[in-house]
């Protein structure tokens, strides 16, 4: 597991980026929906970033919505674009 840093909409999208790009990574994992321990909720067009990256790099994402029924004061993102429950 590599980590990246996180920021107030979610994950740092650069340091994926280089992280994909250097590592190659067997798969990314994400929280987009209420990321843990931040509480922060991904953007809808960082979330097609995320989705760009990947589809770019062959690498399958992971899209972990377990605490998206947990609503804060942000409501949780939708599903990305392009995206389905099984892939796109």
């Amino acid at each position: 597991m590599i980590p990246v840093p996180v920021g107030p909409n979610g994950v740092d999208l650069a340091a994926v980026a280089e992280t994909v790009a250097r590592t190659t990574p067997g798969l990314i994992y994400l929280t987009p929906a209420l990321q843990t321990p931040t509480g922060t909720v991904m953007t809808e067009s960082a979330g097609r970033e995320i989705v760009r990256i990947a589809a770019e790099s062959a690498v399958p994402v992971i899209d972990d919505r377990v605490l998206a029924d947990i609503e804060l004061e942000t409501p949780p993102h939708r599903r990305w674009p392009g995206t389905t429950r099984r892939g796109w």
